[in-house]
């Protein structure tokens, strides 16, 4: 695990520089490009502020370690700046915000710094001191001065000549600190006197996003991650006998002298108590105006407790180098009582957001809250990130429309068209106003998009469906042309394709409230026709629950058997083996939701011993360690062991576009089993475990947690289950009653059946017939 050095910013942190500046285009007066200028709250260099520092309260949110054992309220402190930023006139004022809103951390070593004049270079000096001349004074000067590494050369050299060693870090800013550790580290071996064990750093580890509401088949967690500690072992016994550390009101303390002082060999003097080591591993955060955030992402430990640092004298400035030498002389002593009662490691412990239900219309900083929240979660843990168009922007964006919602159905609207962002079927949201933009009920028929036009597919109720035939084309929904209906949803409803986000908004466009008339306009084979029709959000329960009731396998023909796996349930698995041990093919038909069925069907599809490997995942793992690098956890997932024996036949699955989520899964467990051959048209191209965030007003969103791909790692988020066999329904097909999706895997396997003979050699040997 690497450090991210404090001068580096991480890689998403860079992007949104840019993209915040991009952003500023959209929120200007009529679209046109305005530099940012001091003035009104909300104008442009307003909406930068806020948007930078919400990118700010996310690197906190999930990096600092304190909000992982202390009961911070980390949104007040948000809420309470807000109103700060946006009265802010100038970076005075800006800065004192932000500062006001660290300090509810607690941390002298989480700092806002603001660009000024640059600190002179001071050079580093290599001399002797004391009474005999013995004492090696080691003067890093600001350590960035450009001779530092040749002035400190002849160091490792000199040590062992040294009676006592004295380093002068007074002028070692915490930027330096990089610097710092890789000199000490140097020097550590000829340093020590006796085997030390260095202080570790323990960071915040996110592996994916832990959902708010709920549970998730993801296994998604929060923990802390300690690093290993470094145990120095001496080089020789020319060790000096004494090390003493001289620092200053803002200078680094090396981990070296935390371990030093601890065993008695080392000590430290000071100009004031100690507040901070500046040894915590920092990132720094850009504000924009010259200001920057430098963010505490550690936390120092050592002999598995939290290091409290004290100087072993704490003198005037003038009276520094006298202490120095005078402790350069003592005999080490041993480990101090105070270091035993060094404070325990807290307790981690995880709390879900608050969603703040009864905020019907959130007041205005709440509302920023939420889209900050809602930026920040999808910015560090959308494991798609690199399929969405510029995520960097959006908060920039859409900052102005949540500040101007002026009722709850605006606020939920601009959730809505913020989620949307996210092109996935996994992405909804629930609660607030959205029952009642998107609607609840359908009326009794389901639709899709065929040919470019929404047509109904089935009738839930065919007695309560008013006239309604498969295959009627819908025009209009009450008294609205269904494409001026489908393009006002638009905004508001998403999907990982074209075809899966069309048949979305069909659907949500003939949606309403639960009980509501529909009136309905179609156009069948000859005429167009007025329906009548109730919607009720029950239909497609009870359309299911009497599906339920039939059968879900038999043979389409006598040696094809044909299996419905939106209703197949797992415990029915060996009777459909069983029913079709003699038949040549099986036709799974995957046009719906499966019920964990694959894990049982595709080890029975399969000779190989293992381990077969079905599906790749990779899962986003935030935390303060190598911020430099997007860091992800890797691995595949393999089919079960058989519990049967295996059925050799070819397999076909019927798709399309509502394929989706587990659906897709089983067709990767298809696919690595037998190599199953997909007939229909692309999949939905959503899949990886749900995950969910909370937003103020008792909002839920919902996206994918996991990036899961082909076994052999092709993508398949946004493309989709592609079919080897590409055939589409017709309008005149559904009118007629024909399933041509099915009808075209059944050619298929007639043809393949003819063509090689294979059907009948395949049914004589399962016979056991010669």
């Amino acid at each position: 695990m690497g450090r991210s050095p404090p001068h580096r910013r991480p890689r998403r942190a860079r992007r949104l520089l840019v993209s915040v500046a991009l952003a500023l285009v959209l929120v200007g007066a009529g679209g046109a490009t305005a530099a940012p200028t001091q003035g009104a709250a909300g104008g442009p260099l307003t909406i930068e502020r806020l948007a930078r520092v919400g990118a700010l309260w996310g690197q906190v949110k999930y990096l600092h370690p304190a909000l992982a054992y202390r009961d911070l309220d980390w949104d007040q402190a948000f809420v309470s700046a807000v109103p700060a930023i946006m009265a802010a006139g100038d970076r005075a004022e800006y800065v004192a915000a932000v500062r006001d809103m660290l300090a509810v951390l607690g941390d002298p070593e989480t700092t806002v710094e603001v660009a000024g004049v640059s600190a002179a270079k001071i050079p580093a000096e290599l001399r002797w001191a004391g009474a005999d001349g013995k004492v090696l004074v080691v003067d890093l000067g600001s350590a960035d001065s450009d001779d530092l590494l040749s002035a400190l050369a002849a160091v490792l050299s000199e040590i062992p000549k040294a009676r006592a060693v004295i380093f002068d870090l007074r002028q070692v800013a915490p930027t330096s600190a990089e610097t710092l550790a890789f000199l000490m580290s140097t020097w550590q071996r000829a340093l020590a006197a006796t085997e030390l064990e260095l202080p570790s750093h323990r960071y915040r580890l996110s592996a994916g996003y832990r959902p708010q509401r709920g549970y998730t088949s993801g296994g998604y967690y929060a923990a802390l991650l300690t690093e290993q500690a470094e145990v120095v072992t001496p080089a020789s016994n020319l060790a000096p006998a004494r090390v003493v550390f001289m620092i200053g009101q803002t200078s680094v303390i090396p981990a070296l002298a935390v371990a030093m002082q601890d065993s008695g060999q080392g000590a430290v003097v000071a100009t004031e108590p100690v507040r901070t080591t500046n040894l915590a591993h920092t990132i720094s955060v850009d504000l924009g105006e010259g200001v920057t955030v430098r963010l505490r992402v550690s936390d120092l430990v050592y002999r598995g407790r939290r290091v409290d640092v004290r100087a072993d004298r704490v003198v005037r400035p003038a009276a520094v180098w006298p202490v120095a030498l005078r402790l350069a002389g003592q005999r080490p002593r041993p480990r101090r009582a105070h270091a035993r009662a060094r404070p325990p490691m807290p307790v981690i412990t995880w709390r879900p957001d608050r969603d703040y239900p009864n905020m019907t219309l959130p007041p205005l900083p709440y509302r920023l809250l939420a889209a900050v929240r809602l930026w920040s979660v999808i910015e560090h843990f959308y494991p798609y990130h690199h399929l969405i168009d510029d995520w960097g922007p959006v908060l920039a964006e859409f900052l102005p429309r949540f500040r101007d919602a002026a009722d709850p159905g605006d606020y939920a609207r601009a959730v809505l068209a913020m989620s949307a962002r996210v092109a996935d079927g996994h992405t909804r949201v629930k609660g607030g106003q959205v029952d009642e933009i998107l609607g609840v009920a359908p009326p009794p028929f389901a639709v899709r998009v065929i040919e470019g036009r929404p047509v109904i597919v089935d009738l839930y109720d065919p007695d309560a469906a008013g006239g309604a035939a498969v295959g009627d084309v819908i025009e209009s929904v009450d008294g609205v042309p269904m494409s001026e209906r489908m393009a006002a949803l638009r905004p508001y409803v998403t999907g990982a394709t074209a075809a899966n986000r069309a048949t979305r908004l069909a659907t949500v466009a003939l949606r309403g409230p639960d009980g509501s008339q529909a009136h309905i306009v179609v156009r069948g084979v000859d005429a167009i026709r007025d329906l009548r029709v109730r919607r009720d959000r029950r239909w497609p329960k009870r359309w299911r629950e009497q599906r339920m009731r039939e059968p879900t396998f038999w043979r389409i023909e006598p040696d094809i058997g044909y299996v419905d796996l939106d209703r197949l349930g797992y415990g029915e698995v060996d009777a459909m083996f069983e029913a079709f041990r003699d038949t040549r093919a099986i036709i799974f038909d995957m046009r719906g939701y499966p019920n964990a069925t694959a894990w049982a069907i595709a080890p029975r599809l399969t000779d190989d011993p293992g381990p077969v490997w079905a599906a790749h995942f990779e899962r986003v793992m935030v935390s303060g360690s190598g911020q430099d690098y997007e860091r992800r956890m890797v691995f595949r997932q393999a089919l079960p062991p058989s519990q049967g024996w295996t059925y050799r036949g070819q397999t076909l699955m019927l798709i399309d576009e509502t394929t989706q989520s587990q659906a897709e899964h089983t067709g990767l467990f298809l696919e690595a089993a037998n190599d199953t051959r997909f007939v229909g048209t692309p999949s939905s191209g959503s899949n990886g475990d749900v995950t969910n965030l909370v937003l103020p007003g008792g909002i839920t969103v919902f996206f994918t947690g996991h990036d899961v791909r082909h076994a052999d790692g092709r993508q398949l988020q946004r493309i989709g289950l592609i079919p080897h066999i590409h055939q589409a329904p017709t309008i005149a097909g559904l009118r007629a009653g024909r399933d041509e999706v099915l009808a075209r895997a059944l050619d298929h396997l007639r043809g393949w059946g003819r063509a090689s003979g294979f059907g009948e050699r395949l049914r004589r040997r399962l016979l056991g017939r010669p």
